[in-house]
Parts: C-alpha cells; structure tokens; sequence
C-alpha cells in the first residue's frame, strides 16, 4: 500500500472541540460541562479522580500531539502511524520548550490508543446502563 502522505503535504490539525482557556490558573469553562455525557455511575470517580488530568492535558501540546496520533489509530488508519509519529515529532522539535518536550514513540501512541478505547468501552456500557435504568427502572424519556 502507498503511503497517504508524501513530502509534497502538510497535515493540518483543527481543533473543533471545546476551547480549554485558562485565565490565572482557573478555567474559564465550567468543567461540569464535561460531565454532562459521563454515565452517572462514573461520574463522581470521573470528577475526583480524572477531571483535572483530562483538563491539564489539553494544555499540554505533546499530549495533544499523542491524543491525535491514537484517533488516527481509532478511525483504522494503523498504517498512518511511522508517518504520523514522524511529522508529529517534527512539530514538536519545532517547539521552543524548556526542557525540550521529547518525542513520542510508537509504543506511547499504542498505549494512548489502547487505554482510550477500554474507557470508550467502559463508558458505553455505562451509558447502556443509565438508559435502562432510566427507561426499565424510573420510566423516564431517554434524552
């Protein structure tokens, strides 16, 4: 199979999530926000325990770097992969940080890859669980 991407084009990362914006140390978000679609069973874990992680990480641009090799990954575009690492770390030598931010190696984005799809698996099933509940046990409408 041919390479998709050749010396010739640039990949272009656009960010259409929610903007992290933090103003003296506090976000100007309110991060309930991003509870909204945890499953009920996981949110008070999710609150103490992960929250501030997941928002720390979006200001962190190796991090976004790896999160976006491990989508590649889950869209079925493993083969991306040598090319992706490549052109990733090329734009994180790039970064004028101190200390410089380091690559990320396969076996990082593979990790990062693995460790997202069993909390998309974990979350689905909550999800399952909270819309029985709600329609089988309390009678309510599913959103």
């Amino acid at each position: 199979m041919e390479p998709r991407i050749t010396g010739d084009e640039r990949l272009v990362y656009l960010d259409t999530s929610t903007p992290m914006i933090r103003e003296d140390g506090s976000e100007l978000i309110d991060p309930e926000i991003f509870l909204k679609r945890v499953p009920l069973i996981f949110k008070r874990i999710v609150r103490s325990h992960f929250l501030a992680e997941i928002q720390n990480r979006h200001y962190d641009t190796r991090e976004m770097a790896k999160d976006l090799v491990a989508d590649f990954m889950k869209e079925g575009m493993e083969d991306l992969l040598p090319d992706l690492l490549a052109e990733a770390n090329l734009f994180l030598d790039g970064l004028a940080s101190d200390p410089p931010c380091g690559h990320i190696t396969q076996r990082e984005a593979k990790k990062r890859y693995r460790r997202d799809g069993v909390t998309r698996s974990l979350f689905s099933a909550g999800r399952r669980l909270d819309r029985f509940a709600g329609q089988k046990v309390l009678r309510r409408k599913h959103p």
